[in-house]
């Protein structure tokens, strides 16, 4: 036991070290950079809540993730490396190979539930995110594609979305529910009527290219047709319809595009393309080259929006739209301006913007991307962000030493602590999403009580664990400590 627990102190001291290192360096990962050649923008940043300095170490891993070239690739790196190292650790000691094996396998998987309830806990729970730092007030910054419970797959209410955007620096935000319009409705009239960011209204539907359109700026009167499964010429009917009739624009989502699919699209009339969408990052080079050649040509706008459903506090793009005077607008005028821009404006009137790099990565970077990730995090901590770390460990520290003083072992104490606190926190969300009810006219999402049914299953074992080592800790069953 003395022996795992000076191992663990060098591990910990060591991994302080290692985030000290890259946070000295003078390193800038996280941007904000043009989602169109990675180039650092001048005169934007990228802050955090000053409160997070309360909560770094403990936010640290959801960061880690959530900021990531590939989010789901570097999740499954973690569990993978997780399993493997616990595996090894437990196997590789004196005893029965038998039962070490058993042993090992039992604990390797017990630490990759742990691994995946900790990514459903940032999933789920929203930590805080880049918020961008724009002082020039003829630029605003907007968010063009995001959901809420209005759509099938959402589980955000329209007031907690709007609060999202509020505080990680968006002015303008349009609420793209899937294939019905009525959500994007009422989260109009609610911010119109609380006086916060602009809302334009919007919708989201297939096409017969197997991808997805935007449209934007409808009228509330009007009808919008949606895709119905093989139906032709679809993109075509459907960028009429929102440019002629609603006077808006149309937007394409790049994911599962082909590069011809892209100037069939521009042929038929949308005005603007993803080219970075947080939630579908992996978009291949060969359609963003198309994508940017047919704006270097002046044909289309490229953008760069969340797709945000609800899922984690992390935040990574923006589009900037250059908009004169745009203080004195009304919020009807400012989100005529921005549908306009979409229409109409030049390369150096809509930016999309980026934190961190989204993209393609190589297998290696893949593979370690634990470690190359948490590197890439540890740069972009802040002097007060760093500081939190180390004040986080002496606070553990001086714990351990007190635990020890009553003949507790601190290892096991501090890993009863958290697995009941995770599993408590889970819980808590998942009856909270569980409990999710209508708004307005908008029709519930069909997730929201299969997603708070997830949280709970995953907190269970982790609260049954959890308790079981509390009792054997806490109750003296563990008489040596660290």
């Amino acid at each position: 036991m003395l022996g795992r627990c000076i191992s663990f102190r060098y591990f910990a001291l060591s991994f302080l070290g290692f985030i000290t290192l890259f946070a000295l360096l003078p390193w800038q990962p996280q941007g904000p950079f043009d989602a169109r050649d990675w180039s650092l923008i001048e005169g934007l940043s990228l802050t955090m809540p000053w409160w997070v300095i309360f909560i770094e170490p403990f936010a640290a891993f959801g960061q880690i993730i959530a900021g990531s070239a590939d989010f789901r690739l570097t999740a499954l790196a973690f569990a993978f490396w997780s399993g493997v190292s616990s595996w090894c650790l437990v196997f590789f000691r004196h005893g029965v190979v038998w039962r070490r094996f058993v042993s090992a396998s039992m604990v390797s998987l017990f630490v990759m539930w742990c691994v995946c309830t900790l990514i459903l806990l940032f999933s789920f729970v929203h930590f805080p995110g880049w918020q961008l730092q724009n002082d020039d007030v003829q630029w605003l910054a907007a968010d063009l594609q995001t959901h809420t419970i209005g759509s099938h797959d959402g589980f955000v209410r329209v007031d907690e979305n709007l609060r999202w955007h509020e505080q990680r620096g968006y002015d303008v935000i349009s609420v793209t529910e899937h294939n019905d319009p009525q959500g994007s409705f009422y989260a109009k009239k609610l911010a119109h009527s609380t006086d916060r960011l602009v809302v334009i209204s919007g919708i989201e539907v297939a096409n017969e290219f197997n991808g997805f359109l935007l449209g934007l700026g409808l009228n509330s009167k009007l009808p919008v047709k949606v895709w119905q499964r093989g139906e032709k010429k679809f993109s075509r009917r459907f960028s009429q319809e929102i440019s002629q009739q609603h006077g808006g624009a149309v937007i394409s989502l790049a994911w599962r595009l082909s590069p011809e699919d892209v100037e069939t699209l521009v042929n038929d009339g949308v005005h603007a393309f993803e080219i970075m969408n947080a939630g579908h990052p992996n978009i291949p080079d060969s359609v963003r080259n198309e994508m940017l050649r047919m704006e270097r040509e002046g044909r289309i706008r490229l953008v760069s929006s969340s797709d945000w459903h609800g899922w984690s506090g992390a935040s990574r793009t923006w589009t900037l739209f250059r908009v004169p005077d745009a203080e004195k607008m009304s919020h009807q005028e400012r989100a005529e301006a921005i549908v306009k821009l979409l229409r109409e404006g030049s390369s150096s009137d809509v930016i999309p913007i980026v934190a961190g790099y989204q993209g393609d990565v190589s297998l290696l970077h893949t593979v370690f991307s634990p470690l190359v990730e948490t590197a890439r995090y540890a740069a972009e901590l802040s002097p007060l962000r760093l500081l939190s770390w180390w004040l986080w460990a002496i606070v553990i520290g001086l714990l351990a030493h007190g635990f020890k003083a009553y003949q507790l072992a601190p290892l096991p104490a501090f890993t009863s602590i958290g697995l009941l606190s995770v599993g408590a926190v889970l819980l808590w969300r998942g009856w909270e999403l569980y409990q999710i009810k209508p708004e307005g006219d908008v029709m519930l999402s069909k997730v929201t009580q299969e997603f708070g049914m997830m949280n709970v299953y995953a907190a269970v074992p982790l609260l049954c664990v959890g308790f079981w080592l509390f009792i054997r800790t806490f109750h003296g069953r563990s008489q040596q400590s660290c």
